[in-house]
């Protein structure tokens, strides 16, 4: 396979999101004059440390590229499309009309986790773990960070991404972290090489996680004495910490979960982030320069996906396929349990309007959540220019609020639930202090499922809590059983865990079906 960078380096994302299923390995890489290796890679840092800045940029650039997963699929544009399809899987979205213009339809109908679909997800991935050992190659070592300060930094972010993409792969392809510690599941590459090589096992991949994260955190806090911080588009102290946090709540290590979403709290309080006030929450998740947000990107006319976006697939006032009919909002009896006490029932439309539009009922449209601030009518804007974002600091708060929950410490997880939902719902904050230590992670799961609605959180909180997903009411295709009752989805079931794609059992010798 061959990695072609164009223009300036950062680039290196746009390479990255073609592979040859014809290849042995998707690792396989030609080169020649036109083709940049990692000894041409080195050397030019040697002289420009832009050039190493552009190699990690293209990182974060790789996750909202069109066929990152290698497909030609309008759905497959990077993490954000990971983020609607797991949202699906759960149920917590629905597709009202099913599949007016088929794409996400595997999802919404429980069939995307088997191994004839999970290959875009795979090497979506991998390629991102490959774009991140390249960095490393180039540096010299993925265990020691270099002398040079802004090299700490770049080294600090390459590290972070690998530690997301192996966390996202874990978290798709196994279940709860204690049915899968022992079982083999997906291969660790801690290097750039042509051989393929077999699964390990989840606690192994956990490992490896811990292992990035830990070097990110040291190298970030080197960097930042330099005077090196990362910018909202790259991985960050803070994004390290909560990933750190979110790998030790899926492995039951409550203690180490919360340090870490305090450590992140922190990290994000230093930068200036803090929770969504209730004044900001119909903004529209549309900008970077947005105050909770830890990690996203600024889409402009020379990086966007068009169509296959996000806001290609999401929002109503943006030319899309759900302004056209392919209507994904919240779970029905989801949002019926939100108090109207609660801000956040604003973020789903039950007007008459909107029910009106295309002829079909439009009710629960996430019109107040997601919506483009560029115009004010259905399918508005053709710039497809609102900004995406991988992580808030909201999210923190939850793991920090869950973790202390799991070991009985109530107060204490009250006030974590309590400082997010004082600017969501005052009514039911006030009434945190009362409840039960089973009532408030009951409560945690919900606010999990409301606050973090279409931004690829529900399965992964499913699976932790080892909860059954039923399919709504407004679910008409893919959410009634055999029998005419609600369709009920199995936390562990085939449906939800991934199974290892055929293109990868057919070209990669070590992995097997039994494997999983």
């Amino acid at each position: 396979m061959k990695y072609k960078f164009l223009a300036y380096i950062p680039v290196m994302a746009a390479a990255l999101l073609s592979f040859s299923a014809c290849s042995d390995s998707f690792l396989d890489r030609e080169t020649d004059g036109s083709f940049i290796t990692p000894d041409q890679l080195e050397e030019s840092a040697k002289w420009n440390p832009k050039v190493l800045l552009g190699q990690t940029q293209g990182i974060t650039t790789s996750l909202i590229r069109w066929k990152a997963g290698g497909t030609d699929s309008q759905s497959d544009f990077g993490q954000k499309s990971v983020d609607i399809s797991t949202d699906l899987m759960s149920h917590d979205m629905v597709m009202s009309r099913g599949s007016s213009y088929g794409y996400f339809i595997s999802e919404a109908q429980g069939t995307a986790a088997n191994k004839n679909n999970t290959a875009s997800n795979w090497y979506f991935y991998y390629k991102v773990i490959d774009a991140s050992n390249f960095t490393f190659t180039t540096l010299g070592s993925d265990e020691v960070a270099p002398e040079n300060a802004s090299y700490k930094l770049y080294y600090a972010q390459a590290k972070t991404a690998r530690a997301f993409a192996y966390s996202n792969l874990v978290n798709l392809f196994t279940g709860d972290y204690a049915t899968y510690k022992d079982k083999k599941v997906i291969p660790i590459y801690r290097e750039q090489s042509a051989t393929a090589k077999g699964p390990e096992t989840t606690a192994k991949v956990y490992e490896q996680i811990l292992f990035d994260l830990n070097g990110a955190i040291e190298a970030f806090k080197a960097a930042a004495e330099a005077g090196y911080t990362s910018t909202i588009d790259q991985p960050s102290l803070a994004v390290a910490y909560t990933l750190k946090a979110y790998a030790y709540l899926q492995m039951g290590d409550n203690a180490n979960a919360k340090a870490n979403a305090d450590l992140a709290i922190e990290a994000a309080q230093g930068a200036g982030k803090a929770i969504l006030p209730k004044s900001d929450l119909n903004y529209g998740f549309n900008t970077i320069n947005n105050n909770d947000w830890l990690w996203g990107v600024d889409i402009t006319a020379d990086n966007t996906g068009g169509l296959c976006t996000f806001w290609g697939m999401m929002d109503l006032y943006t030319y899309s396929y759900t302004a056209a009919g392919d209507f994904k909002v919240i779970n029905s009896d989801l949002f019926n349990q939100i108090p109207e006490s609660d801000a956040r029932r604003n973020w789903f439309t039950t007007s008459p309007y909107y029910a009106a539009w295309k002829g079909s009922p439009l009710a629960l449209l996430p019109t107040g959540k997601f919506h483009s601030d560029r115009s004010s009518e259905i399918m508005g804007d053709r710039s497809w220019e609102s900004d995406i974002h991988f992580m808030r600091i909201e999210e923190c708060y939850l793991i920090a609020a869950e973790a202390e929950a799991r070991e009985g410490h109530t107060a204490s997880a009250a006030t974590y639930l309590k400082a997010i939902l004082d600017n969501r719902d005052e009514t039911t904050a006030a009434s945190l202090a009362s409840m039960t230590n089973d009532q408030l992670l009951d409560e945690i799961f919900f606010n999990w499922r409301v606050e973090m609605w279409g931004e690829g959180k529900s399965l992964q909180t499913f699976k932790r809590f080892k909860k059954n997903m039923t399919c709504p009411a407004n679910d008409p295709k893919y959410g009634v059983a055999a029998n005419g009752s609600a369709r009920v989805i199995n936390y562990d079931s085939e449906e939800v865990v991934f199974a290892i794609p055929n293109q990868e059992l057919q070209y990669n010798s070590n992995m097997k079906d039994a494997d999983q």
